[in-house]
């Protein structure tokens, strides 16, 4: 991950989180990984509600989605 931005939801709707890798491998093992120490960052930095739901959308080096995420309830 070498970039993150905020879409910020409003009253009624979830943040949306664009994540951009380098890494074009779009293994959903490794996503699985990565996603529990980025929603820990989220969760600490950001101030992110993970009971709210999110969305996250990750884009590898070519500007592919590798990963989209809904959390919402």
């Amino acid at each position: 991950m070498y970039a993150m931005e905020k879409e910020p939801g409003t009253s009624s709707a979830a943040p949306r989180f664009i994540i951009r890798t380098r890494n074009p491998d779009g293994d959903d093992a490794a996503f699985q990984k990565q996603k529990e120490s980025i929603v820990q960052f989220l969760t600490r930095v950001e101030a992110l509600s993970p009971g709210q739901g999110y969305l996250m959308d990750v884009y590898g080096p070519d500007g592919s989605l590798l990963h989209r995420l809904d959390t919402r309830p």
